[in-house]
């Protein structure tokens, strides 16, 4: 699990304390296998990551916070997929989650919005967003966050107040402890592109389906 969170000058109005606190619980009831592991990351005008930590590394960890300076969203996913999620085993069946904490605004990436998500899709990485402003209204940021959430098969959570944080973060984690881990191997499976997928339910079922919308084939 990664944990992408925006410091960058315009969260100094919002409720970030609180997300963080909802945050701390959320992971403390999620990373308790031997395996389970998160990184964190935020991000203003450049990305800083952490390594990666265990259950009873998180205990005494603090998330190093400062507010301030532009804000470089799509460098801060791309570097997340890449450098520390990396590229997924298909061997090896593991529920890779990335939590992003921000408004959805970008002024300063190198990365396009495309790209960035492009390497989340190669990660095998499922996003999930918290908007973190309060602004009533459609606006660009907030399409993007449910753009990545959509395609990689997580959910966006916007509209949000204080009170909303442990919901959210409950809903997060009943998703990934409902997830399942399914394979398909593409008719022409020599060639290395990206697919489309459908999956659907059964006919008389009427359930919704989350799931990734695309996929980067690379035996």
């Amino acid at each position: 699990m990664g944990v992408l969170i925006d410091t960058s000058n315009s969260q100094r109005e919002g409720f970030l304390g609180d997300i963080l606190k909802a945050m701390n619980q959320f992971l403390a009831e999620t990373i308790r296998g031997p395996e389970d592991r998160v990184f964190f990351l935020t991000f203003e005008s450049t990305p800083q990551a952490t390594g990666w930590l265990k259950k009873e590394q998180l205990q005494t960890f603090a998330v190093p916070i400062r507010i301030g300076g532009g804000t470089a969203l799509y460098d801060a996913l791309a570097m997340a997929s890449k450098e520390r999620m990396g590229t997924r085993d298909w061997q090896k069946p593991t529920r890779r989650v990335l939590i992003l904490i921000t408004d959805g605004e970008d002024n300063l990436s190198y990365a396009t919005r495309d790209e960035a998500v492009s390497e989340a899709l190669r990660a095998g990485a499922v996003i999930f967003t918290i908007n973190t402003t309060s602004y009533n209204g459609t606006y660009k940021g907030e399409k993007i966050m449910e753009y990545w959430a959509k395609l990689t098969g997580g959910e966006s959570f916007s509209g949000l107040s204080r009170q909303d944080m442990p919901k959210v973060f409950a809903s997060i984690k009943e998703v990934i402890e409902d997830m399942y881990y399914l394979s398909y191997v593409p008719p022409d499976a020599l060639k290395g592109a990206v697919h489309e997928v459908e999956v659907k339910p059964a006919r008389k079922e009427k359930f919704e389906l989350s799931y990734a919308r695309k996929y980067p084939w690379n035996p």
